[in-house]
């Protein structure tokens, strides 16, 4: 996926306790065009994007906008609302600096 030029509106992060890939829902940015869409990040990229959001945002603290949620097999879900937060958009082309991102698309 090129992220030349692109912004990533993040409104959601999930992610399993034993799992290395993160999903993140939102709107992708590129000029005048906007659409929805998931993409998976691995969990270095999570920090990358963590610290992102931290820097644009004061009073940013994931303990306020972080859930868990027990599951069948004994692993925990994970959920970030960002709903809540001031700014949750994000340069795409600061995660793509170790691995690439991958874009689901229906």
């Amino acid at each position: 996926m090129s992220t030349e030029g692109k912004t990533f509106e993040i409104s959601t992060i999930l992610f399993e306790s034993n799992d290395t890939s993160v999903l993140v829902k939102g709107t992708i940015n590129q000029g005048h065009l906007n659409y929805l869409s998931d993409i998976t990040v691995s969990m270095s990229q999570l920090n990358q994007l963590l610290n992102q959001l931290k820097r644009q945002n004061e009073r940013f603290e994931l303990e306020d906008i972080m859930t868990s949620e027990p599951m069948y097999n004994d692993e925990t879900l994970f959920t970030i609302n960002m709903s809540q937060s001031h700014n949750s958009s994000v340069n795409l082309n600061e995660l793509t600096n170790q691995d690439a991102i991958r874009q689901l698309r229906a």
